[in-house]
């Protein structure tokens, strides 16, 4: 991927170009067979201004964080971009919690737990002995050389 080079607000643009068909493609369909009353929906954000203002806020928000993610892949590495993303998501949960949006779940809990635990253990920023596949990979060369210069 390092051989392409796209401008971040270019890559938000061309996924907000991207949500926007789907969305519609989906809107769509759901409304065509009873599942989704559309024109309900934009009647009630057009009625009601606080409705307004969160959706586009949360297209504000959304729009800013890809921004974001795009630049720091592009700046450092996508191991920092998932770092972030999983930090962002488990911050958004405590914060949910704090104001009283969401209430404390033992299962979400160990959910983020798991989730970043894996986060962490995949970008190897804690290397467990045994489970790093690196070092597995390593044993098994060394093995090979050993066992090609004893036929030898």
């Amino acid at each position: 991927m390092s051989q392409y080079i796209v401008m971040p607000l270019q890559v938000v643009g061309m996924e907000g170009l991207c949500g926007v068909f789907i969305s519609a493609a989906l809107l769509s369909t759901l409304q065509f067979i009873g599942y989704a009353d559309t024109p309900g929906a934009f009647h009630q954000i057009q009625s009601n201004s606080t409705l307004l203002l969160s959706v586009l806020g949360s297209m504000l928000a959304v729009a800013v964080f890809n921004f974001a993610g795009a630049t720091v892949t592009q700046k450092s590495s996508s191991v920092a971009r998932t770092t972030i993303k999983i930090s962002c998501t488990i911050t958004i949960w405590i914060g949910e919690l704090f104001f009283g949006w969401n209430t404390f779940s033992l299962l979400q809990f160990g959910g983020f737990v798991f989730v970043a635990l894996g986060t962490i253990l995949y970008n190897r920023l804690l290397v467990i002995p045994g489970l790093d596949s690196y070092e597995e990979t390593a044993l098994l060369a060394q093995k090979g050389k050993q066992d090609e210069q004893g036929k030898v």
